[in-house]
């Protein structure tokens, strides 16, 4: 879980994505990650599943994007209260 403090979340989120940019180097050099990038709460389950799918499903159509098995979980389980609206990829 992240801490209630933005400045806290963009430094954890920082590290994160040097962390993994380093880890793939050798087999992706370049740019992995995308430049800015908005930090919103999310407010309940409703909020939750549509910032789960606008994640999932609507990045450009060459962007790679990975769901955990946890959230794919979640997303899953509140299926029948909030149906997912797949937009598909942005062209």
């Amino acid at each position: 879980m992240l801490p209630d403090n933005i400045i806290a979340v963009r430094a954890i989120v920082g590290d994160a994505k040097r962390i993994a940019s380093r880890a793939v180097k050798k087999w992706l050099p370049g740019r992995v990650w995308s430049h800015g990038g908005e930090y919103r709460r999310v407010n309940d389950d409703h909020h939750l599943c549509n910032a789960y799918d606008y994640i999932f499903d609507g990045q450009e159509e060459d962007a790679w994007v990975w769901a955990s098995e946890e959230g794919e979980r979640v997303r899953t389980a509140l299926e029948h209260l909030y149906p997912r609206r797949r937009r598909g990829r942005r062209r």
